[in-house]
């Protein structure tokens, strides 16, 4: 049985340092500019201006999201106590009137006036609901973009304490691959020429090993997935898209998943470690809707390529969600990944 070698992990670790640039070619918007950015003394400040910003537009959308909360809350109920009339008043009743009164224009007028109230309460709701849904989502998407800026700047310090643990680690004397890993051929297809082992590199291998190694998380939330997807996976009506969420995900795993319109964002803070993963859902040819990674930082390193081509995210079967299979489209929403059958879609 093969084996992820600390060491190998090590000589992966400095190549990737060697030539960080490669990494990044596929991570884009903020997120991935301060990733990329790491080295960059102003990178931190930067984030924390940021996060004051998106605080400062949260808080001033508060007052007018709770203000429309309240208005719906209260109009809602009105009209629930209207229909809850409405409903009790049934035709037995209705009979009664009519018997008793003699006049059944009356009491039919009555009862279509009563609905017209409902009908105009009715709209007032969905108009308020159209003006409340807006402002929540604007709210709720500040509010993940400043937990995955939390995060950014978790990474950016945790890169900053690697640094001195491995400035306290002093110089090494020059060393070859060969004399410091002693492991055999297969050195030749990882590098053209000898090159040292710097502290810097021995400390991310010392962290990789005592607290990421082969990432089992990962597969353990494919098999969850897998064996159970309606814990994770809602469905508003029988014709509505499927929606994989970060929120049901993180109730159950050890990672933290934040799932945004451009990536996916994979978390996992365990010791010294601080790992963040960038990735994307996309459909498969076998059927799937599979997470795959572009890139990973430990404590603001860059992963080189040939680690990230190891890990493996989750791979959802689209026959297990919609019996009797069938085409259909993925796309990546704030806090969710959206499946959509073919089927449904409008021409």
């Amino acid at each position: 049985m093969s084996r992820w070698s600390p060491w190998r992990t090590a000589a992966c670790l400095l190549a990737g340092l060697l030539a960080t640039t490669t990494v990044y070619g596929h991570v884009s918007g903020v997120f991935g500019d301060y990733l990329a950015g790491s080295h960059d003394a102003g990178v931190t400040q930067r984030l924390l201006d940021d996060l004051a910003a998106s605080k400062d537009e949260m808080e001033r959308l508060t007052p007018q999201l709770n203000d429309l909360q309240q208005e719906f809350d209260r109009k809602a109920e009105a009209a629930q106590d209207k229909l809850g009339v409405y409903q009790a008043v049934g035709m037995d009743t209705y009979l009664q009137f009519m018997l008793e009164t003699g006049n059944p224009v009356d009491v039919l007028a009555n009862r279509r006036l009563l609905e017209h109230e409902l009908e105009g309460d009715l709209r007032s709701l969905e108009a308020l609901y159209a003006e409340y849904m807006p402002v929540k989502a604007v709210r709720d998407s500040l509010a993940n973009h400043e937990k995955l800026l939390q995060v950014l700047r978790g990474n950016l310090e945790a890169r900053e304490r690697t640094l001195k643990e491995a400035e306290a680690l002093g110089p090494e004397p020059p060393k070859s691959w060969a004399e410091r890993l002693n492991i055999g051929e297969w050195i030749g297809a990882l590098l053209t020429e000898e090159k040292e082992i710097d502290p810097l590199t021995h400390r991310l291998d010392e962290i990789w090993s005592a607290h990421i190694g082969y990432l089992l998380e990962l597969k353990e939330d494919g098999e969850r997935l897998r064996e159970n997807p309606a814990a994770f996976v809602t469905r508003k009506t029988a014709s509505s898209p499927y929606r994989l969420e970060d929120r049901l995900l993180n109730a159950s795993s050890p990672l933290t998943y934040y799932m945004f319109t451009d990536h996916v964002y994979v978390h996992l803070v365990r010791g010294s470690a601080d790992l963040l993963l960038i990735g994307t859902v996309q459909k498969k040819e076998a059927g799937t809707a599979a997470l795959g990674f572009e890139a990973g930082f430990l404590n603001g390193f860059a992963l080189p390529e040939e680690v990230v081509g190891r890990l493996a995210g989750f791979e959802l079967p689209y026959a297990a969600l919609h019996p009797g299979g069938g085409d259909f489209y993925v796309e990546q929403e704030n806090g969710a990944v959206v499946i959509q059958p073919a089927e449904f879609l409008k021409e």
